[in-house]
């Protein structure tokens, strides 16, 4: 056999392989999402009301963020 009918060979040999690792990572992708299914929120955006002082906001701001943030992580 001559090197051009190997490489070309080699080079589907190599395309089916990384097909079939595609396929693969697609399908446990599709596992782990059915199984992971969550309960999604919306969280409303915290506004400053009118005459509230900024350092008042801030704190509240803090409060709120930090509360998101810890629903985030559950098991931490």
């Amino acid at each position: 056999m001559s090197q051009f009918p190997k490489t070309i060979l080699l080079v589907m040999v190599f395309t089916l392989f990384f097909a079939l690792i595609q396929l693969l990572l697609k399908a446990e992708n599709k596992l782990t999402n059915q199984k992971n299914i969550t309960k999604t929120e919306s969280y409303k955006p915290t506004l400053r009301s009118e005459g509230e002082p900024i350092h008042e906001f801030v704190k509240r701001y803090r409060i709120q963020a930090f509360e998101v943030w810890g629903k985030g992580y559950p098991n931490h």
